[in-house]
């Protein structure tokens, strides 16, 4: 069985996003957690990947953060309409092949921030104190997929010193 990548709404406005092995489970823990606050679940939909589910998820996480009103924690947003999100994870899911991808995505982040005048060294520190050898391992593909808190930290470091968001 494949990876998942998801989508729920609730009553409150907030829209959730996520992976899964399983969907309709992992979305029913969520709904079950904020039921006492009264929220319900409204709508859900999810697909599965074709590719790398982490990935399709990062890809995800990015159209909503860059189209809602707000974020909260990493993969709940405020301002989306279900609908659109919906179409987001069938069009993610379906075309997301996961092989070069962030290969791609990474060595040119890094580059750019070594062209900026950075050194692996202080692109490693300004990422959250992360080693120089990662950087490396990143910029030479050796790891494809780092975790989404390292991935954001390039992502900002990038936009900050170069100007643009790259690979979103």
């Amino acid at each position: 069985m494949r990876e998942s990548i998801y989508v729920c709404a609730f009553s409150s406005g907030l829209i959730k996003v996520g992976r899964s092995i399983d969907p309709v489970g992992r979305i029913a823990q969520h709904a079950n957690r904020v039921s006492c606050a009264g929220i319900d679940l409204v709508e859900m939909s999810h697909a599965e990947c074709v590719g790398t589910a982490s990935v399709a998820e990062r890809l995800l996480i990015g159209k909503c953060r860059e189209s809602a009103t707000s974020q909260h924690k990493s993969e709940w947003f405020k301002g989306l309409l279900f609908s659109e999100v919906a179409s987001w994870v069938s069009e993610i899911s379906s075309s997301n092949d996961g092989d070069g991808e962030d290969l791609g995505m990474w060595t040119s982040i890094i580059s750019d921030l070594l062209a900026s005048g950075l050194t692996q060294t202080e692109i490693a520190f300004d990422c959250g104190e992360l080693s120089q050898s990662l950087i490396s391992q990143l910029y030479r593909g050796d790891i494809k997929n780092p975790s989404w808190p390292i991935g954001e930290a390039l992502r900002k470091l990038h936009a900050d010193r170069c100007g643009t968001k790259k690979a979103a």
